[in-house]
């Protein structure tokens, strides 16, 4: 079965031809593309010529492609089947956070860099692991370097001492 999976509204930098939606295969065999379509809330529509996703594969399909363009304020995605049927939608609301992915599991918004952003809710207010500043978790690494030479140490002279 295919479905929307994730969608890239707000990549850093200019949106041109940087935005995406995947496609995503839970089945185990490989599914045609040809005669699905994309559409958004606008009514922008684009249809797959060729193309096909592997069994348990994932596609990623770039604005460049569909000219779809992604909201960054809401928008919703509707992926319909070869014969005109509904397949799914996803959909999103408030400010689209720049570098955030949406994500079909829970509405979840996940950064590609290193820093990790989740929201409950679209418009809820997010938490960031990048709000712990990066001298902390430079102190945490070396704290345990630390601990770990101590530990070695401690052992090779209990194991001196036997």
């Amino acid at each position: 079965m295919l479905y929307l999976k994730e969608l890239y509204p707000n990549p850093p930098g200019s949106d041109a031809g940087q935005e995406w939606i995947k496609i995503g295969n839970d089945g185990e065999e490989t599914m045609s593309l040809v005669g699905w379509k994309l559409k958004d809330a606008s009514g922008k529509v684009y249809i797959f010529k060729d193309g096909y996703i592997l069994g348990k594969s994932d596609l990623v399909v770039k604005s460049s492609q569909t000219k779809i363009s992604l909201g960054n304020k809401g928008d919703e995605v509707f992926l319909y089947d070869f014969d005109g049927r509904l397949a799914d939608s996803l959909s999103y609301g408030g400010d689209a956070r720049e570098g955030a992915i949406i994500s079909k599991t829970g509405d979840f918004y996940f950064s590609e860099g290193e820093n990790l952003i989740e929201q409950d809710a679209p418009g809820a207010s997010a938490l960031a692991i990048d709000a712990i500043p990066g001298s902390f978790w430079g102190a945490a690494i070396a704290l345990g370097i630390v601990f770990a030479f101590m530990a070695l140490f401690v052992i090779k002279r209990m194991n001196e001492d036997l």
